[in-house]
């Protein structure tokens, strides 16, 4: 089986601001784990994280990963290059390791008129894959530029990731946000969107849209794998993905490790392992579990991100 990995972030050290430093520093606090030893999270340092150390973990080999490429113009952290030049490194990238890397494009509403030329040239001229959209870096979901980015995924016919976080209490108005999306969801029944990762969403918009709703996805990224592998004793770390894979069906959830963010804490190879043997433990089939199979496996970690990005 070959592998894709839906959701990974990269950029170089000298990108970064003094305050996205302080970010990362704050989060490997929250998370309990060692300072980011290297700010640099190139694809270089991606490929050596998938390397494989023994022979034996070659049949978990990675074959393509999708880059989330974060536009912080807006925020406090902003990075040191503008929005197009990060862009033009992550074709660099792309271009570097045919056929390895895609990527997604993500501007930021504010950009105005020039976030939708930023779409139609890096979809159309540079190949990218579909539309992310960040909502917690503070844009509201009723700025009219994103009807006119939903047009624009439905016009090249690309899906739109709606790449959300929950680590933080939200303002009022992200909260106002989420109904929105419903609203968003509704309106356009016929575009993919895929929300992710998958715990760090409002569960109830999660539950009930991705159960309801057949034009949405989610990804299972690593913070899921920090939750489940880190809080639970191994009999019991399946049940939560099985119990996502019987409500929702395998072909509604995506391979995804969010790279570098969780590396430090769950490897890219543990989180992959992990869903490859998952099974229904004997002693828990009689209390009614559903099982899972390879052919769900499969869907999860290739099959559907295949399909959603038209990889060969």
């Amino acid at each position: 089986m070959q592998i894709i990995d839906f959701h990974i972030h990269l950029w170089k050290q000298e990108f970064l601001t003094n305050e996205f430093k302080k970010m990362m520093t704050r989060f490997a606090v929250m998370m309990n784990v060692q300072e980011f030893d290297d700010l640099d999270c190139t694809a270089d340092k991606y490929l050596k994280a998938i390397e494989p150390e023994k022979e034996k973990h070659r049949e978990y080999a990675i074959k393509h990963a999708l880059i989330f490429p974060v536009d912080y113009a807006f925020t406090a952290v902003k990075f040191k290059i503008s929005y197009e030049e990060y862009l033009n490194y992550i074709v660099s990238v792309c271009d570097e390791h045919d056929g390895f890397f895609s990527s997604l494009i993500g501007p930021d509403p504010r950009h105005g008129p020039k976030a939708l030329e930023l779409i139609d040239h890096y979809i159309t001229q540079c190949g990218f894959k579909g539309i992310l959209l960040t909502p917690s870096l503070g844009f509201s979901l009723e700025d009219p530029v994103i009807d006119k980015t939903i047009e624009k995924a439905g016009e090249y016919k690309v899906p739109i990731i709606i790449h959300d976080a929950g680590l933080v209490p939200r303002p009022l108005k992200l909260m106002r946000n989420l109904v929105i999306l419903d609203e968003i969801f509704s309106k356009y029944p016929k575009q993919v969107f895929i929300l992710c990762p998958f715990s760090q969403m409002d569960p109830t918009l999660m539950r009930v849209g991705l159960r309801h709703r057949e034009h949405l996805m989610t990804d299972l990224s690593a913070f899921n794998a920090r939750s489940i592998m880190g809080n639970m004793p191994d009999m019991f770390r399946s049940q939560p993905i099985i119990m996502m894979n019987d409500s929702f069906g395998s072909e509604k959830i995506l391979f995804a490790s969010d790279w570098p963010w969780y590396e430090q804490d769950i490897p890219i190879r543990a989180w992959v392992d992990e869903i490859r043997k998952l099974k229904t433990p004997l002693f828990l089939k009689p209390l009614g579990l559903p099982s899972i199979n390879d052919e769900n496996k499969e869907r999860i970690l290739s099959l559907n991100a295949k399909e959603l990005l038209k990889l060969d």
